[in-house]
């Protein structure tokens, strides 16, 4: 065979051999991509839903742990608060009788500027005011009024400096209990008696700031519940207190009805400020809810007054002074003419005549 033609034959072969060589690779590189795609489709097959579950509480079992260990080993409430912000959170918390932990609530802060009376309605417990209703003089609305536009400042800081001054120098105090460790007062019947007698000094015109005050007191009152003004007449227990801690104490929660029958209305004029001048100090009514008996706070100002009904519907407290002097002047009233006074001059005109009052 001539040499060309083997030459022909041999190359033809080697076209057919390449053929076939890429055939079979065609052929395997597809078998390959088939079998890739079914292992593709039986991964995306959908799991069953126990697997879902125990995947599901795995992952929330992971989180908890790490959120537990977060909160309790990292100082988070350091980045998130100051110090200041973190004690004005914890006091917002009361410890009850069941060592359960329950949220405070208030009906005035010391942030607030309450520049026009609010007032926290309650159920009047009816029973209470018999003697109230033989005056026709009952409260037609009970509760607690608040309002921290009582007077001007100029004369809430010369109230306040007699309050410091009186107390510190003349101020009572017992030995009797526990409160009143904690406790100066100067009743004001006792106070005229000893200016009558010149064992103390007071001027005419502080005496005429403190009447001020008396007589916007009344008004506020009378409006709020509903009780005519000319019938509200002060009780002996009208006095300048202050609270400093000599021992740790909590005024034990009371109705002031069951201390001092004749008492229709109590009311304060706080002459200092909770965080400010003192700590902790904040009065507790137990008159919030929705569960009965939830306590409602009320945090202590200079120039704020408040004032409630003192019968069983109004349960109240002061919670611990921690420091400092929480300065107060109070105001408490009777429609029973025979065992309060019309007016500070009344009340004045009597401590100035009587001869059985006792320093």
């Amino acid at each position: 065979m001539p040499p060309n033609i083997t030459t022909s034959v041999n190359s033809e072969q080697n076209v057919r051999n390449r053929k076939e060589n890429l055939i079979e690779k065609e052929k395997i590189s597809k078998d390959a991509s088939k079998s890739l795609k079914e292992k593709k489709e039986e991964t995306k097959k959908p799991q069953s839903i126990v697997s879902k579950i125990i995947n599901f509480i795995f992952i929330v079992s992971i989180v908890l742990v790490v959120a537990v260990a977060f909160f309790i080993f990292f100082p988070w409430e350091d980045y998130l608060f100051d110090e200041e912000e973190i004690e004005n959170y914890i006091n917002m918390y009361a410890e009850n009788q069941d060592g359960d932990w329950v949220v405070r609530q208030f009906l005035a802060t010391s942030d607030q500027n309450i520049t026009e009376p609010i007032l926290h309605e309650t159920e009047c417990y009816q029973k209470g005011y018999k003697m109230e209703a033989q005056f026709n003089a009952a409260p037609e609305t009970c509760g607690i009024v608040i309002t921290d536009s009582l007077m001007e400042k100029d004369e809430i800081a010369r109230i306040r400096h007699l309050a410091q001054k009186i107390t510190e120098e003349i101020g009572l105090q017992s030995y009797a209990n526990r409160e009143s460790l904690n406790l100066k007062w100067m009743n004001l019947h006792k106070l005229f008696r000893m200016v009558r007698d010149k064992k103390y000094s007071m001027k005419n015109k502080d005496y005429e700031l403190i009447k001020k005050a008396s007589e916007a007191a009344k008004h506020v009152i009378a409006d709020a519940f509903g009780l005519p003004v000319e019938q509200l007449h002060f009780y002996l227990v009208t006095q300048f207190t202050r609270y400093r801690t000599v021992v740790p104490f909590s005024e034990f929660r009371h109705v002031d009805k069951v201390r001092s029958p004749a008492l229709v209305v109590t009311s304060i004029l706080w002459l200092s400020t909770t965080d400010v001048d003192f700590g902790g100090g904040r009065t507790e009514f137990l008159v919030g809810g929705p569960e009965p008996f939830t306590p409602l706070l009320i945090e202590p100002k200079t120039g704020r007054f408040a004032a409630w009904t003192s019968g069983w519907e109004n349960p109240h407290g002061v919670m611990d002074v921690n420091w400092g002097d929480r300065l107060a002047l109070i105001f408490a009233f009777t429609v029973n003419p025979k065992m309060g006074y019309k007016d500070l001059d009344s009340l004045r005109q009597y401590s100035e005549s009587a001869s059985d009052i006792q320093y």
